[in-house]
């Protein structure tokens, strides 16, 4: 059974979602929901969103984007072009990022991003 959120992670994404709403976030324009994937993935695993879209490969940063990928592609029939652009990534990295495994911590992300 996934984890729920708790009280702090809710608030740090109320909080990260007012940021996300100001016209200049990290030099990316997205989607609103998109935004609050963003969020929800960052939050659950721990990580910052200039992390998240950076040029970093450390392990735990591809496997953030790996479940990002999957959400995004899987519940709102994202694009893999918006999603790459999302990322920062050409569309052929999301192409190989589906083709991996999600980790267990996309389940708790993808009932609360669908709830």
């Amino acid at each position: 059974m996934p984890e729920k959120l708790n009280d702090t992670e809710i608030l740090e994404i109320r909080s990260l979602l007012k940021i996300l709403k100001k016209p200049s976030s990290g030099g990316i324009r997205i989607n609103k929901t998109l935004r609050s994937l963003v969020v929800l993935v960052c939050l659950r695993h721990r990580i910052e969103i200039s992390d998240l879209i950076g040029p970093c490969r450390k392990r735990r940063l591809v496997k953030a984007r790996i479940d990002f990928s999957h959400i995004a592609f899987r519940q709102r029939s994202w694009n893999k072009t918006i999603i790459a652009r999302t990322l920062n990534r050409n569309y052929s990295t999301v192409i190989h990022h589906l083709k991996k495994q999600p980790s267990e911590k996309a389940d708790a992300i993808e009932q609360t991003y669908c709830a």
